[in-house]
């Protein structure tokens, strides 16, 4: 997600890489529109450590030399430090973002060298983590994780992912609930939208969405558009997100997750989202095409070793939402590229 937050001044919250270069996508993007990067990105937020949300982080960390860099609260204890030093020495890192981090903290120690004030800005609900004053005035505000979910996380950590005395690892153990994850609320001007990331609503008692609808205020401004939770999954939806938080008919963006047997989001999922809003959108279609090896046996023993293969998309595409930061009321534009398309496109389809 890139964000532009007026006066030439942007902010990118998670990365992915492009498949042909390699390069993070929010390089090529704004290389794209002329915005030097090293200079104008203000900030670069991770919100959490799955590889499929910071792909590339440590590359667009080290090339963006103002930024600022902002990740959950839940990874500023001292398990944490030592798992990435761990593993960024001793093993691969897959699945959990580690060697992504272990880049970022090298950058981050470099800069300490150079006596830059290099302190990561740790993310946990009701902290400011951007503001500006001057036209137009622009916040970003964490609302979440809470305080709970950081303790919960900070504890997997130690008991689920940490190296255990006598037992060797490869890999760093993937984690499949995701209660630390960041939610940002971003202001522009008069323009608003909400960036749900992966946070999952787990219907306990201060974690999940629920926290986040208990702090808001009633008749607080709603947002106007929403980068869904969860790539648009039934876990990380709360029937109360739409109703309390969000304009009617707001603006909706999706990212697909292909790396499942039931790739997300599925057409339940499509069909529940478009009861929110019709004003939905997709970066691009969810699933794997058809994977033909050149060798019939090693194709066969494939599809016996696995339960589903496929080829997995090259490119996504990805979506733009644009409206001039001094107008209070009027549509947004929105920019299809690539495999994009709007969310009934995909639905009609099927």
């Amino acid at each position: 997600m890139i964000l532009h937050l007026g006066n030439d001044e942007w902010a990118v919250v998670d990365s992915c890489v492009d498949t042909d270069s390699k390069r993070p996508v929010a390089l090529e993007y704004l290389e794209q529109l002329g915005v030097d990067a090293a200079e104008r990105v203000s900030l670069i937020v991770a919100t959490h450590w799955h590889d499929d949300h910071i792909k590339g982080l440590g590359e667009l960390f080290e090339t963006c030399k103002r930024a600022r860099f902002a990740c959950s609260m839940a990874l500023s204890g001292g398990d944490w430090r030592t798992l990435v030093s761990i593993y960024r020495s001793h093993a691969r890192a897959g699945g959990s973002g580690v060697s992504e981090f272990g880049q970022v903290m090298r950058e981050l120690e470099r800069r300490a060298r150079n006596r830059e004030v290099v302190a990561p800005e740790f993310c946990i609900t009701k902290k400011a983590i951007f503001l500006r004053l001057a036209s137009p005035a622009a916040s970003i505000t964490c609302l979440a994780p809470s305080n709970a979910a950081v303790a919960v996380m900070q504890a997997r950590i130690r008991e689920d992912l940490l190296p255990k005395p006598n037992r060797r690892r490869l890999n760093v153990p993937a984690l499949r609930e995701n209660d630390a994850s960041v939610v940002l609320a971003v202001k522009v001007g008069a323009a608003s939208v909400l960036l749900g990331a992966d946070l999952e609503e787990r219907n306990r008692p201060g974690l999940g969405w629920q926290v986040i609808l208990d702090e808001f205020p009633d008749g607080g401004e709603r947002f106007d558009g929403f980068k869904i939770s969860h790539h648009g999954s039934e876990n990380g939806y709360h029937p109360d997100t739409w109703s309390r938080l969000m304009k009617p008919d707001a603006l909706a963006a999706v990212t697909p997750f292909n790396r499942l047997k039931e790739p997300l989001p599925k057409p339940a999922d499509c069909a529940r989202i478009l009861t929110m809003t019709e004003r939905a959108y997709i970066t691009a279609p969810p699933g794997l095409g058809k994977f033909r090896h050149s060798d019939a046996a090693v194709q066969r023993t494939m599809q016996e070793a696995t339960l589903a293969i496929g080829q997995e998309p090259g490119k996504q595409g990805h979506i733009r939402f644009r409206i001039p930061a001094d107008r209070k009321d009027g549509d947004w534009s929105v920019e299809l590229f690539g495999h994009a398309l709007h969310l009934k496109d995909l639905i009609h389809t099927e």
